[in-house]
């Protein structure tokens, strides 16, 4: 392995010394090296596994270069500064089971040749500059477990063919410019766990419909134009650990059947048009950590079963309608790090703001002396 330096360049007389052997791994990853891939690469047609991440590599890739290598199954070329057009050769390499060009500079659009690779197991795209649509033909990747193409420039809609990814575990495409409705089929893939769409225009309702969707946990819709009420179909979800549809345009109330994901850990539903009162059964939520509804339009009371949430950390009830009392149940929440509500009291033109944050442990002690003072004996 090569020592960090500020300026260790990948030479052709490195990868010429390499050719012609019997290698299968070559493996720099984490090193300083610098500049672009000499044309000698193209030779080293043996390899099964390919990792230049975490480098300074730079420049464009040939279109060619990896045309020879039929036996590759992993390529990572992640977090390095390469520029230019992903290489259309990669949809050549037909063992490849991972391919992780992440963390680039790469611009574009995603060759539709990569729907070529049935072996592939795991693509990460994510954190370049691609553009245009998500290609169809990646519905042909049957293998597909993890597809990862968040944080790039991609637009139009979700591709239906996505649908067939049965075999698909992870789905990240947040922070881009997708748009239209999300097909409901995507949502209930049969091995779906989690779902990260967050961050981009996405539009309509919300996909969930009453389906099968046993194994899916996680599901990040935030930062969307989602309209409508929150579907009372998300409790068939069962197993859901964390639901984040905050910073969209949800409105009606949230349905009393959240009650029943007793798995769920973490529950964002903030800046919305959410009305009506905070359900009750909500206290049967009895592993949840962190809970946000602040910046909607809930009024009424604050329902003393929130103290049944043992181990609520977080709770934002910031920017609500709330009247009342904070319920003497609240006490029972004992793991409570981080507080925030804006709450008018029954007292006329007193409106009461608190705010707890484990970073100074001397004003947790001030803020629950005081609330501890407000809450009923």
């Amino acid at each position: 392995m090569f020592q960090h330096s500020s300026e260790n360049p990948l030479s052709d007389c490195f990868i010429g010394w390499l050719t012609g052997t019997l290698l299968w791994k070559l493996d720099l990853s984490h090193n300083a090296l610098s500049g672009g891939l000499p044309l000698s690469f193209s030779n080293l047609t043996g390899l099964g596994i390919l990792d230049l991440s975490v480098n300074n590599l730079s420049g464009t890739i040939p279109d060619f270069l990896f045309y020879g290598f039929r036996h590759a199954r992993v390529i990572s070329l992640a977090a390095n500064m390469f520029t230019g057009y992903l290489p259309t050769s990669l949809g050549s390499c037909m063992k490849l089971t991972s391919l992780n060009v992440s963390s680039n500079n790469f611009q574009g659009f995603i060759p539709s040749i990569l729907g070529r690779l049935m072996l592939l197991e795991n693509m990460s795209l994510q954190r370049n500059n691609f553009s245009g649509l998500i290609p169809g033909s990646f519905g042909s990747l049957l293998s597909l477990r993890v597809l990862n193409m968040g944080y790039n420039q991609l637009s139009g809609s979700l591709p239906l063919q996505l649908s067939q990814l049965s075999y698909l575990e992870e789905l990240l495409l947040s922070n881009n410019c997708l748009s239209g409705e999300v097909p409901a089929d995507i949502v209930y893939l049969p091995s779906l766990q989690t779902l990260d769409l967050s961050f981009n225009v996405l539009a309509g309702q919300l996909p969930f419909y009453g389906g099968n969707c046993m194994l899916l946990q996680n599901v990040n819709l935030a930062g969307n134009n989602f309209q409508g009420a929150i579907p009372t179909a998300l409790n068939t979800c069962s197993y859901l650990i964390s639901v984040n549809l905050s910073s969209n345009q949800l409105s009606s109330f949230l349905p009393p059947e959240i009650g029943q994901l007793r798995d769920l850990m973490s529950l964002d539903v903030s800046s919305n048009n959410l009305g009506g009162r905070i359900p009750v059964e909500i206290g049967g939520l009895s592993g949840l950590i962190l809970l946000r509804l602040a910046n909607n339009l809930i009024d009424g009371v604050i329902p003393p079963q929130i103290g049944h949430l043992g181990a609520l950390e977080v709770l934002d009830l910031s920017d609500l309608k709330l009247q009342g009392s904070i319920p003497s149940a609240l006490r029972s929440c004992t793991s409570l790090i981080t507080l925030y509500v804006f709450l008018f009291l029954l007292t006329p033109f007193l409106l009461l703001c608190f705010f707890i944050d484990k970073q100074s442990a001397y004003c947790i002690v001030l803020v629950l002396m005081s609330v501890e003072q407000l809450l009923p004996a």
